[in-house]
């Protein structure tokens, strides 16, 4: 039976050995990033069997469990690229060096920050994976796709143009101008002959950047009724034939008698024929009333098609015809994108790219994994996690959606160790550990006295 302690002994002493590593590991990570604290569960050994007459002392077992799931506090910083999530899910990650997805990672440390390159990188050189964002700030892939993932690159877009494909004019016409009525033919405002009675001034964009100021004029030519043309305020910045006088289109609008948009007609342009569309007449209501344009460029030769809207026949969204002074406005898209000055991530994990001209773009979305048991997970170096059979496969989806929670960008999440409840457990441990030593030596007592009656 004293083989039996002794043996029962060795199993309790390195039961609380092992625990003593797991709390020793807990301290160690305090101030870890995203850590999630372990703690060591005990289980018996039962060697009795059901019919022994004497009793077979087991021994114990220890082995370690990680509370992945467990919240960890968010602590603010001073970056904006710190990033925190609130609930449950997983940044998606690869190593720095890495090449493709094929060995993606999971991790809660959000504490990325731009590399040489501009990606998103954290102090461990894991790699933050996003869905790159079109133009109009929309999802390239579905979440799911996992091979569609790039590393998330501040500068991605620096220094490059997105080219004019919309303007949309929108404001009052006085229903009274200065000077009345006038008559105003084809082209004659681009060419001044007859002076505007009321400008407001686009700026389009071609592919390369390169800007075009584009006045818009009115003139009103009948009751109800504006002329409406649209030409480069540097007419040699245009092809001359497409666009004699720098014109870029010709129509007339006319209106309601409750100052909405009635009817556009679009000019048969003499000369050049950059209008998409020459000589047609959108007058249903609801219908959108818009101008396309084939702008080519000087000195490039490159065309490039851009929709001038006036608004909605019918609908005061546009262009109306009221008895107030004239402001006419324009959304315009299109851009230069000059330096990355700051980066935004808001709550759905939309990463948006501030420029130092001004210009913002949103060019990435971040996902989000979540697991039905990430206690399961297994752990690895630098605060990241590997799916196995335990966790089950990964759930991808955006911030917010499918179970997962939401960012908090200039926030980072600490670690869930209680330093006061480790130390407890170091005591605990401790004195396990040398209660067990202590069946130890007196096992070896027995069995010495033993060899000494032999």
């Amino acid at each position: 039976m004293a083989f039996a302690a002794l043996t029962t002994g060795v199993s309790g002493v390195s039961a609380f050995s092992e625990g003593v590593n797991i709390v020793s590991d807990n301290i160690a990570n305090v101030n870890s990033v995203g850590y999630k604290r372990s703690e060591g569960t005990f289980a018996s050994l039962i060697n009795d069997g059901a019919r022994s007459t004497s009793y077979n002392p087991g021994g114990v077992s220890i082995s370690a469990l990680r509370y992945v799931d467990q919240q960890g506090l968010l602590e603010p910083t001073q970056r904006t690229t710190d990033v925190s999530i609130r609930g449950s899910g997983f940044f998606v990650v690869r190593d720095n060096i890495a090449t493709d997805n094929s060995s993606i990672e999971f991790t809660r440390a959000g504490n990325f920050e731009p590399d040489v390159n501009g990606n998103l990188v954290n102090p461990s050189g894991k790699t933050l994976l996003g869905i790159p964002l079109d133009a109009d700030g929309n999802l390239t892939a579905s979440p799911t796709d996992t091979n569609s993932y790039q590393p998330i690159n501040t500068q991605a877009i620096a220094g490059t143009a997105d080219p004019t494909q919309t303007s949309a004019l929108f404001g009052n016409l006085p229903s009274n101008p200065t000077g009345g009525s006038l008559a105003a033919a084809i082209g004659e405002i681009a060419d001044g002959t007859v002076t505007a009675q009321e400008t407001t001034t686009v700026s389009i964009f071609d592919g390369q950047g390169n800007q075009t100021l584009v006045d818009v004029g009115f003139v009103q030519t009948g009751a109800d009724e504006y002329r409406v043309e649209a030409f480069a305020q540097d007419p040699s910045l245009l092809d001359a034939t497409a666009h004699p006088n720098g014109l870029l289109f010709s129509a007339t609008a006319r209106f309601n008698a409750d100052g909405t948009l009635q009817e556009l007609v679009t000019d048969s342009v003499a000369a050049g024929g950059a209008q998409t569309t020459p000589g047609t007449t959108v007058n249903t209501p609801g219908d959108l009333a818009s101008i396309g344009v084939d702008v080519t460029y000087a000195a490039s030769g490159n065309t490039q098609t851009v929709d001038f809207g006036v608004g909605t026949i019918a609908s005061p969204d546009g262009l109306n015809q009221n008895d107030a002074l004239f402001s006419v406005l324009d959304n315009t898209d299109g851009a230069v994108f000059g330096e990355v000055i700051g980066v935004d991530i808001r709550e759905d994990g939309t990463v948006t790219a501030n420029f130092d001209n001004g210009v913002s773009r949103d060019i990435f979305q971040v996902p989000l994994a979540t697991f039905n048991n990430p206690n399961g997970l297994t752990a690895d170096d630098g605060g990241v996690f590997r799916q196995n059979a335990d966790s089950g496969n990964a759930q991808f989806s955006i911030a917010g959606r499918g179970g997962s929670g939401t960012l908090k960008s200039g926030a980072i999440e600490k670690s869930t160790v209680d330093l006061a409840q480790e130390f407890s457990d170091l005591i605990v441990n401790q004195r396990g550990f040398s209660a067990n030593a202590r069946v130890i030596s007196t096992s070896d007592e027995i069995l010495q006295e033993l060899t000494n009656i032999i």
